[in-house]
């Protein structure tokens, strides 16, 4: 569910995007950084590129905080805008008083988006889309919030992982869910970076830091080829950026469960029959009883972003509490009871996994 509210940019900007102070706030990490206009090997933002006529000068306004950045075109007519945060923008082209056309487009997460214009010399010009991206190296898979809401997938980080190609699930005791495999590497080879913040599990390199899904803008699976920017990885990289607040005031609450009487019954686990008259009493026996092991799992979540300045500063709050419950034998106890008094032989399992993040954006000035 999702209220939104929309309030009208009081004023335009004329000069180039400023600096951007973002603080996040992680379940087990704090990160902070001040994002400028110009950085080289940048893991955390996107490139416009394109054609125009020479001489022309391109506007780019971004749709969700109104911030503009003006350029003007050279000799050759080509361009390219390095450092562009991800969102949605406008690039507007026009040569004196004559405007030359308008496009609307997304940029995306450590990829480039072509926009060209046509020169007004009486011609048709037929453009078509090229498959690749020249301006992007190596393997990458890249998700938006929008494209995750239209696939039927688990709402985490580990699920959207196993959308790219080349991946598949690391073993279960080693690491966990939170633990893929890349290309046969192994589940402790992999780097996760947020917001440009690499947040891999630095004790065990098989986890990170979570955060809750409702939060996650885009999601960028690097499988091989990646560049410098991307550290500490022989296997793959999860490149992670989160939503943040725009001049659109958002709301929305959710929740999902999964009980334990829609899930199949787990199987029982039996002694292998070898034929060894020293097992003849254990051969094809029962070893394991799974059939009462039950597992119930719920997750809510709530989310709030919106302008505290008009065009200055925003923010961005999400919050999700997942909940696991997991009842099953006890396996590996050669004692019937506790101290307590209570069987050894069962054993019951909660999991409550708070998740919180906020992340504020600050257009500190116009002079950047």
């Amino acid at each position: 569910m999702e209220y939104k509210k929309h309030s009208k940019a009081l004023v335009f900007r004329k000069t180039v995007v400023a600096r951007a102070l973002v603080v996040a706030f992680g379940v087990v990490a704090v990160s902070g950084g001040i994002s400028t206009s110009v950085f080289a090997q940048s893991n955390a933002t996107g490139t416009i590129y394109g054609q125009v006529e020479a001489g022309a000068s391109l506007v780019v306004t971004n749709l969700d905080s109104g911030s503009k950045r003006t350029f003007t075109v050279d000799a050759s007519g080509r361009y390219t805008i390095p450092s562009m945060t991800t969102g949605r923008y406008k690039v507007e082209a026009s040569k004196g008083a004559n405007v030359i056309g308008v496009q609307e487009v997304e940029v995306k997460l450590g990829q480039g988006v072509e926009v060209s214009f046509a020169a007004s010399l009486g011609t048709v010009q037929v453009t078509g889309q090229r498959g690749i991206d020249a301006t992007a190296s190596g393997s990458t898979t890249t998700f938006t919030a929008n494209e995750l809401s239209k696939i039927p997938v688990a709402s985490t980080v580990a699920s959207v992982i196993q959308l790219a190609p080349n991946t598949t699930k690391g073993d279960p005791r080693y690491g966990g869910v939170n633990a893929p495999s890349f290309g046969g590497a192994g589940a402790s080879e992999n780097a996760y970076f947020i917001n440009g913040f690499p947040v891999t599990n630095t004790y065990v390199q098989t986890g990170f830091t979570q955060l809750p899904f409702n939060s996650l803008a885009q999601a960028q699976i690097l499988t091989g080829g990646y560049g410098a920017e991307f550290g500490r990885s022989t296997g793959g990289v999860v490149n992670l950026i989160t939503k943040k607040g725009t001049n659109d005031f958002v709301f929305g609450v959710g929740y999902s469960v999964s009980p334990s009487n829609l899930r199949a019954r787990e199987k029982d686990n039996y002694f292998p029959v070898t034929g060894d008259p020293q097992n003849v009493a254990t051969d094809g026996k029962l070893r394991y009883y799974n059939g009462a092991n039950q597992l119930d799992s719920s997750s809510r979540s709530v989310y709030f972003g919106g302008p505290l300045i008009q065009d200055k500063l925003f923010a961005y709050i999400a919050y999700e509490d997942v909940k696991s419950q997991y009842s099953s034998i006890r396996r590996g106890s050669d004692q019937a009871t506790t101290a307590s008094g209570k069987s050894a032989a069962w054993q019951e399992r909660i999991i409550d996994d708070p998740r919180f993040l906020m992340k504020l954006d600050w257009n500190i000035t116009d002079n950047n």
